[in-house]
């Protein structure tokens, strides 16, 4: 039971840290300079 726990805890953190990444990397493609520099249309819906 304990062995299956900290597999669980290991599992669970590194589902955390996968969301943090994800959501950093949003975060700065969704600036504007950045998507310029990709090529990616800057315009306004």
């Amino acid at each position: 039971m304990g062995e299956s726990r900290r597999d669980l805890r290991r599992v669970m953190r590194r589902v955390a840290a996968a969301v943090a990444v994800s959501d950093v990397a949003y975060r700065m493609f969704m600036r504007a300079p950045l998507r310029r520099a990709l090529g990616i249309e800057v315009g306004h819906a």
